[in-house]
């Protein structure tokens, strides 16, 4: 009889672990497949139209890269409505875009969240000069600070260039867009015009630009990064881009969209084995 009952207890047993055990099967597949579901819900990332497809591209390169931990996306591409500070604006309200990109400061990674890897591995810290024909002589005599305070150069009104020139009292003329600085460059408004080590190689074959020339033995260099930014309560998109522009430079696929550019892969080259008198500006 003791036996009998041992036996009865023993299947009671085993079969109420079962249960416990099917039962726990079943809720982990039902958890997997509820993540799946979420993951399976595109993200809508919009972006400003850029006059340089590099920024673009990479933020497509780390949505890629991210997508089988994150899930699909889709990229829309929308109409600046006023210049940068404007969009910096709406995206602190969350109107109109997503995404932004730029270069740092702590007002500025007050305002936003900073996506802290540097989309243009520091090029973005040199620039070179775009002079007036005829005029390299007075660039060459040109040493340091005290002696480029001389002369005048034009900036964007909102550029970061701006305040660190600004505070280095450099003399300024200042537009109030791109498009501006180059038409009142054309009037000879200033004696310089500073532009990207990146920037300037493209710029040089437009028509825009046919009037002026490279300065040949300066370089200005200051302490800066460029980010990818987004609102603060966009905590899901910062990671994202996070870790796919992490993943995209362990497998080496960052590097090879930059130097695929070659404004890119020239100013790096010139950056790299400079014979120019570097000009810093803290």
């Amino acid at each position: 009889m003791m036996n009998l009952h041992s036996r009865l207890a023993s299947l009671i047993f085993l079969f109420i672990i079962g249960s416990f055990c099917l039962l726990a099967a079943n809720a982990s597949q039902t958890n997997t497949q509820s993540n799946k579901s979420i993951k399976a819900q595109p993200i809508t990332v919009n972006y400003l139209t850029s006059l340089h497809s590099y920024f673009p591209a990479l933020l497509k390169l780390a949505l890629d890269k991210s997508a089988a931990i994150y899930g699909p996306y889709t990229m829309i591409e929308k109409p600046w409505l006023g210049p940068k500070q404007r969009m910096r604006k709406l995206l602190t309200e969350q109107k109109h875009i997503d995404v932004i990109w730029g270069t740092s400061s702590p007002a500025r990674e007050q305002e936003l969240k900073a996506i802290k890897i540097n989309i243009l591995k520091g090029l973005n810290q040199y620039r070179l000069l775009l002079i007036h024909p005829n005029t390299q002589d007075k660039f060459s005599r040109i040493n340091n600070l005290a002696a480029l305070q001389k002369v005048t150069g034009i900036v964007g009104a909102y550029w970061q260039d701006t305040e660190i020139m600004q505070r280095n009292q450099l003399p300024l003329v200042t537009a109030l867009n791109y498009q501006n600085a180059i038409a009142m460059f054309s009037k000879k408004r200033a004696d310089y015009f500073p532009r990207g080590i990146y920037e300037v190689w493209h710029e040089l074959t437009t028509p825009e630009f046919s009037a002026f020339v490279l300065e040949q033995t300066l370089m200005l260099k200051y302490s800066a990064q460029y980010y990818f930014f987004v609102n603060h309560n966009n905590q899901a998109l910062a990671e994202r881009i996070e870790t796919g522009l992490k993943l995209a430079q362990q497998d080496g696929s960052f590097d090879q969209l930059y130097f695929s550019y070659p404004e890119f892969a020239k100013g790096w080259k010139v950056m790299s084995n400079t014979h120019r008198k570097i000009i810093y500006l803290p």
